[in-house]
C-alpha cells in the first residue's frame, strides 16, 4: 500500500513538472483567445457581431471550447498556425479561419466572435477570429474569467499557464 501511494505521488509530481516546463517554454508564443460579445445581440437584425460559444481549432486539432465572457491562454510552438472557430465542433469553412505566424516569445490576443447572417429563429452564425492589440484586449476583457479546464482539450492543459485574469501586456 505504501509503495502504491509513493508511486502515485511520484507520478503526480512528474506530471506537474512536465506541465510547468511546457507552460514556461521560452521557444513558444503566448496566445490568448477570448469571447466577450453580448449574448443578447446574437441573431438580432442589423447586428452582426456577438458572443461566441464554440470550439477553437489549430489546424485539425481542437484546442478548447470557448464560452461567453471567458478566455484561455495557451503556449503554442512558433511558426505558422491555422486557427478557426466552429459551432459544430468540426473544423469550419475557410471563411472562419485565421492564419497567423507565431514568433518566439511573442504575445497574441485573438478576439473570437459570432458573425450572424440571419435573425433569431433562422440564424446562420459562424466564428470570426480577429487579432487585437494587448491594450484593446485589456479594455474589452475587464469582465473576462478564465475558461474552466474541463473545456480545454486534455492534451492542451499542460500548455495553459494558470491565469486568473488576462495576461498583462509585455513591454519589448
Amino acid at each position: 500500500m505504501a509503495y502504491r501511494v509513493r508511486a502515485v505521488l511520484i507520478a503526480a509530481t512528474l506530471l506537474v513538472l512536465t506541465a510547468q516546463s511546457h507552460a514556461d517554454d521560452p521557444d513558444s508564443a503566448l496566445v490568448t483567445f477570448y469571447s466577450n460579445g453580448s449574448l443578447l445581440r446574437q441573431g438580432l437584425p442589423g447586428l452582426k457581431h456577438s458572443s461566441f460559444n464554440g470550439a477553437i481549432f489549430d489546424g485539425e486539432r481542437r484546442l478548447a471550447v470557448l464560452r461567453h465572457n471567458r478566455f484561455v491562454t495557451l503556449r503554442l510552438p512558433t511558426g505558422q498556425h491555422l486557427f478557426s472557430a466552429s459551432y459544430t465542433g468540426k473544423h469550419p469553412a475557410d471563411n472562419s479561419q485565421l492564419t497567423l505566424v507565431l514568433a518566439k516569445g511573442a504575445q497574441y490576443f485573438i478576439r473570437v466572435e459570432s458573425e450572424s447572417r440571419g435573425v433569431v429563429v433562422v440564424d446562420f452564425p459562424k466564428g470570426l477570429l480577429e487579432v487585437v492589440g494587448c491594450q484593446k484586449a485589456q479594455e474589452e476583457g475587464t469582465q473576462l474569467q478564465p475558461l474552466e479546464s474541463k473545456h480545454i482539450a486534455p492534451e492542451m492543459r499542460a500548455h495553459t499557464p494558470s491565469n486568473v485574469s488576462l495576461p498583462s501586456c509585455q513591454v519589448k
